[in-house]
């Protein structure tokens, strides 16, 4: 009994360990309070376990598991998020230096404008 605790409260404490090294590396901060209560549901369900199994007994095995699925969809759910979050940052980075590029281009071009009007001045005073 003792280790089955002492195993839940260590993998809590590898979960939230992990889970906090996610919140930390996230994408966006526009993404963090979903991400917090995603992360906070799944340490509550983790706490819960145990108890449920202490609770529940052998029928609870399916309660348990019933958690676990839950558990694990709600973990390729935050992925599939983090995924996406991804992308779009990377499509945003690239708009972004697109954007730069042809703002560079322009004034090149500018530049150049102003620099041959700037001879062609210098000649007719000759």
């Amino acid at each position: 009994m003792q280790d089955e605790f002492k195993a839940a409260i260590a993998q809590i404490a590898v979960f939230m360990i992990c889970a906090q090294t996610i919140a930390h590396f996230r994408p966006k901060e526009a993404y963090e309070k979903y991400l917090r209560m995603l992360l906070s549901v799944m340490i509550l369900l983790q706490i819960f376990q145990p108890f449920c199994r202490l609770i529940f007994g052998v029928a609870g095995q399916e309660f348990s598991t019933s958690i676990a699925q839950f558990q694990m969809d709600l973990e390729s759910s935050m992925k599939e998020a983090n995924l996406h979050a991804e992308i779009a940052g990377q499509k945003l980075e690239e708009m972004s230096l697109s954007e730069v590029q042809e703002r560079l281009a322009e004034q090149q071009e500018e530049a150049s404008v102003v620099e041959q009007v700037h001879i062609d001045v210098e000649i007719s005073q000759e």
